[in-house]
């Protein structure tokens, strides 16, 4: 991401520009997916594409149970959830969606495009609300990362970090009972 991108849109899970309402840019990211589906020789189908819609309006990582469960609230045709599978495992191969295996949830990409362009993606996951950032690594830190693991005996085998936080919001003191009777 640009310098000048990452000051027109948060990268905080809403990728959406400033002079974008969030019907324009939904329509802008599942056309950049149908594009980039067909230049693999693969279609979004209306299924994957209802997906990547459940996934691209919820600001959370969802399972695919709770994938499913949103998709069938919508009145579409059920969908089971062995299908919502194979659709998550096309989606992330056409690097639409990730895959955050820490917590086996799944989250749209937030790259302007809607498709990653990132070498190596890191997410920062609150592990009290769960709550996602996607960061952009550097090429230089990733490059030091990989000569860090090489130079200790092993090979990355896995192209995303996810580090578990505590979002501002749930790093606040807690309150005790006490507290809140004076």
């Amino acid at each position: 991401m640009s310098k000048t991108q990452s000051l027109l849109c948060d990268t905080d899970r809403d990728t959406r520009c400033e002079s974008q309402s969030e019907d324009e840019h939904m329509d802008f990211v599942i056309n950049q997916a149908m594009s980039a589906c067909q230049s693999k020789g693969r279609g979004l189908t209306k299924n994957r594409k209802r997906v990547l819609e459940v996934l691209l309006n919820t600001s959370e990582p969802l399972s695919a149970y709770e994938i499913r469960d949103k998709y069938n609230e919508q009145g579409h045709p059920h969908i089971v959830a062995m299908s919502v599978y194979r659709i998550l495992d096309y989606l992330t191969a056409m690097k639409l969606i990730h895959r955050l295996n820490s917590t086996n949830k799944y989250i749209g990409c937030n790259s302007q495009s809607g498709i990653c362009e990132h070498q190596t993606p890191v997410f920062v996951i609150c592990k009290q609300c769960q709550k996602v950032s996607e960061l952009d690594a550097s090429p230089e830190l990733v490059g030091c990362l990989k000569a860090q693991i090489k130079y200790s005996g092993f090979s990355a085998s896995q192209s995303q970090l996810e580090i578990t936080a505590e979002c501002n919001g749930c790093d606040k003191p807690q309150t005790s009972p006490d507290q809140l009777l004076k």
